[in-house]
């Protein structure tokens, strides 16, 4: 089978057709200045209609918890809300959903009492904001349901895309690694060719050393989203535990929970290729050990104790330094997750 060559742009192509959708070009292609334009100016938009629905969710909180929180399916259909525009997923079913269903009901309403009665629900994805706008009417509708879908449609590009960045430069760190790994662990070192066995192995040295600098660069840069990640998903399952608690299983509780797996997963994910980094990076050490380092020169073998000390320190990915992003810091987000809620549950038993 005919090998073929990847580049950079084959690994974040995902991320960067999602953002074109947005009007936003990652690697700035050429293309007419209109068309620049226009793509800036649906940016722009999208980001203010995402602004502009979080601000009404948000204040939408923070009084109903000023007030002491006294109906609680209200707030945590809010906090759902807020989470399906921070982290939301499932594009298609949650931006068309509830227009489907204006149009479902006021066709049932034609059958069942005639064109003259019928009405038009006007269902919107956030039922419980009201905006400046009055939606029920025609024009009204159409200006909040396309705000709401640019809304939704940035926040989820925008969760999406970073997760898929770090998983392409995770891979490409990864594969770099295993390259060094079976470069190191194949090469036989013998002493009258020492000149070659030493250019080889400055060669592989500065590779590692460039790949331990990378590594250092995506661990700062992700550092935060991936501390984002973290509470986002322990607050989501907490979340999905008290309300399937306090109200059984409904519409809206099985709406919430068709969002767990997408958070869930999105976690799982970035935990997994977190692991993979420092399999990866450890295996460098393993390979330059099995190697028949002892046939080499003198300087040879120093080269191979300057690799054998870098590759103990392994690479990561961290949740800010809160923690270690790999199936390890996964399985104990589940625990404190099931710690608080039974915490939670525990506090609200009566006495």
């Amino acid at each position: 089978m005919a090998e073929v060559e990847r580049y950079f742009e084959d690994f974040v192509n995902l991320p960067c057709v999602l953002l074109k959708t947005l009007g936003y070009d990652f690697l700035e292609i050429s293309r007419p200045w209109l068309a620049r334009w226009l793509m800036k100016l649906y940016f722009f938009l999208t980001l203010i209609c995402c602004l502009y629905c979080t601000y009404f969710v948000t204040d939408e909180i923070f009084a109903d918890i000023v007030s002491g929180a006294n109906n609680l399916p209200l707030l945590l259909r809010l906090i759902n809300d807020f989470n399906y525009n921070a982290i939301g997923i499932l594009k298609t079913l949650i931006l068309f959903s509830p227009l489907a269903e204006s149009i479902i009901e006021y066709f049932v309403d034609l059958i069942k009492v005639g064109y003259a009665d019928a009405e038009f629900t006007y269902h919107k994805l956030y039922e419980e904001q009201s905006y400046v706008v009055d939606h029920r009417n025609p024009l009204g509708y159409m200006v909040i349901y396309s705000m709401e879908v640019m809304n939704s449609h940035y926040a989820i590009v925008f969760n999406i895309c970073p997760d898929i960045w770090l998983i392409a430069y995770a891979i490409q760190l990864c594969m770099h690694f295993d390259y060094i790994s079976r470069n190191l662990e194949s090469y036989e070192p013998m002493e009258k060719r020492q000149q070659k066995d030493l250019k080889v192995m400055a060669e592989l040295v500065r590779k590692h050393q460039v790949l331990l600098e990378l590594a250092d660069d995506l661990k700062e840069i992700f550092s935060l989203l991936v501390l984002v990640m973290l509470f986002s998903t322990v607050a989501t399952l907490f979340c999905a535990a008290v309300y399937v608690l306090t109200q059984g299983i409904n519409k809206n509780v099985l709406g919430y929970m068709a969002f767990l797996p997408t958070s869930l997963g999105q976690y799982f994910m970035v935990c997994y290729y977190g692991q993979l980094i420092i399999n990866k990076s450890l295996q460098i050490g393993e390979a330059a050990y099995s190697q028949t380092w002892y046939n080499g020169c003198q300087s040879y073998k120093k080269s191979i104790l300057a690799i054998l000390g870098r590759a103990q320190r392994q690479c990561e990915i961290n949740a800010g330094g809160f923690q270690t992003t790999n199936l390890k810091g996964f399985e104990s987000v589940m625990r404190m997750t099931f710690q608080l809620f039974t915490l939670w549950r525990t506090m609200m038993e009566p006495k």
